[in-house]
């Protein structure tokens, strides 16, 4: 199975032109980012590894995370034979603790989601049955600033943007400088911040 490298992020704030635009545009949704470790998660059948976003295997990272636990968890609530899932895994969050959020799928048996994001969401809530330690992002699709502000701060990072059309994720996410700075991320190279 193939790793999916995350692109480096560029920095916008909340009052720039990009974000004022996703904001005001139903095409875009937005997603809360936890305060966890991005997480990549392979399951080929009865096998499930958990990578972090440099492509090191979180196993050997978190190593008092509960990883028997967190295998069963996928093994039984994610219903493909074989996939990978792009999210964040929460490691020490008090309540949260070994804890995954999904964002979103690479792969589906075998194959690369080359679909827009309305239709891999779909595809995700057709195979994760979500429970008390595995979670689907909610979607917002409207109050932006508003949900950014709601940031519970010792559990919220920031927020992903998404455009529902395109193959293409943008994220945002607070920084130690200034809580109203944001990171651009671009998921698909095929595409640049001026596309958007």
């Amino acid at each position: 199975m193939k790793f999916y490298y995350p692109l480096k992020p560029t920095r916008i704030t909340i009052d720039s032109n990009l974000f004022k635009k996703c904001e005001s545009d139903l095409n875009y949704i937005l997603q809360v980012k936890k305060n966890g470790w991005r997480t990549q998660i392979h399951k080929d059948k009865d096998r499930v590894e958990f990578f972090s976003r440099h492509n090191n295997k979180l196993e050997s990272i978190a190593q008092d995370a509960d990883w028997k636990m967190l295998t069963n968890l996928i093994l039984n609530n994610v219903k493909a034979e074989s996939c990978i899932l792009d999210g964040e895994f929460l490691h020490r969050r008090g309540s949260l603790k070994n804890t995954i959020f999904v964002w979103d799928i690479f792969e589906h048996n075998q194959e690369l989601v080359r679909k827009p994001y309305s239709e891999r969401k779909q595809l995700l809530e057709s195979i994760v049955t979500p429970s008390s330690n595995l979670f689907i992002s909610k979607d917002h699709n409207n109050n932006f600033i508003e949900v950014w502000n709601n940031l519970v701060e010792e559990e919220d990072e920031g927020v992903v943007i998404k455009d529902l059309r395109e193959l293409l994720y943008v994220s945002f996410n607070k920084t130690i400088e200034s809580p109203r700075q944001f990171k651009i991320l671009l998921e698909d190279k095929r595409n640049t911040v001026s596309n958007l």
